[in-house]
């Protein structure tokens, strides 16, 4: 016969499942930290290699979505026809590079990723207008 393990205590399971909770979310920490610091060592090319990055990206359309938010379309050169990590559902960034700015003073759009196409991207951002300046940058997405 096989034995029937009982809890005495009525929360154990919410206990063990809190502590598993924590420590799947400090993994998850863990993760981000070591991806910031691979990132930040490798260059624009090894990142487009790995499909993390394209670039240069072109703002081929600009448009109003939901609560009056900037959508870009972007898009790489047809010559990158590499694959990429790029998903619907995504957190993504648009860096632009611009000439003589700081990288602290470049300008960014963090979005949402709304669709993928071969070389095309969907951008929901949280910003009403593209930046100041953003016209003369040669853009990354990230």
């Amino acid at each position: 016969m096989s034995e029937q393990h009982i809890l005495t205590d009525p929360y154990a399971l919410e206990k063990e499942l809190r502590k598993v909770q924590a420590l799947l979310k400090l993994e998850q920490q863990e993760d981000l930290e070591q991806f910031k610091i691979k990132s930040a060592k490798t260059t624009i090319a090894e990142r487009q290699h790995r499909g993390l990055t394209w670039y240069p990206v072109k703002i081929t359309k600009e448009e109003i979505g939901f609560g009056g938010k900037l959508v870009l379309e972007l898009e790489r050169p047809a010559s990158q026809n590499s694959l990429h990590l790029f998903q619907v559902g995504r957190n993504a960034a648009l860096f632009g590079n611009i000439p003589n700015r700081a990288g602290s003073d470049r300008p960014t759009l963090n979005g949402v990723i709304t669709a993928v196409r071969r070389n095309k991207i969907l951008l929901a951002t949280n910003k009403e207008d593209l930046p100041i300046g953003s016209t003369k940058a040669s853009w990354a997405l990230i």
